[in-house]
């Protein structure tokens, strides 16, 4: 059915805006604004909001490639302006936007459509919540931890 195919291509649409979002950004030199700026506003602490960063774009984009590709450039910006090994801001925005897509509005409404016992959001995240704090405090961890490396 064509109608199908429509709705087919929505989420590569959406995939491939986010991409764009990011190449924009890392063109335009907005990515390595924003990390400057974040990095002289938040001094030494600069490098810990990389997580929350990264946790909250996979909340908000429910993709984990979504969540990478507008943010990683920025992401990328700012562990280099802190001073981070190159390879280290990117690991902790992978790691964190992956499991920030679990608390995602939209993975959730799917989750309880799919349990079709009445469960809400709400409930799914007064569980997940733990989960966040987790990712974040393994995230802040890593910044010592990987940031001293070679």
């Amino acid at each position: 059915c064509q109608c199908r195919r429509r709705w087919a291509r929505r989420p590569a649409v959406a995939l491939l805006l986010y991409v764009l979002l990011g190449k924009l950004l890392t063109g335009s030199g907005a990515a390595a604004a924003l990390a400057q700026a974040a990095a002289a506003a938040l001094g030494p602490l600069a490098p810990y909001a990389i997580g929350p960063i990264a946790l909250l774009s996979g909340m908000v984009t429910g993709s984990n490639v979504g969540s990478n590709a507008a943010l990683m450039p920025v992401q990328a910006a700012l562990g280099a302006a802190a001073g981070l090994p190159a390879a280290v801001a990117p690991a902790i925005q992978n790691f964190a936007g992956a499991a920030g897509v679990a608390l995602s509005v939209g993975v959730t409404a799917m989750l309880c459509g799919l349990l079709a016992d009445g469960t809400r959001p709400a409930a799914l995240w007064r569980l997940l919540w733990p989960w966040g704090v987790l990712v974040l405090g393994l995230g802040w961890a890593a910044v010592p931890l990987l940031g001293a490396l070679p």
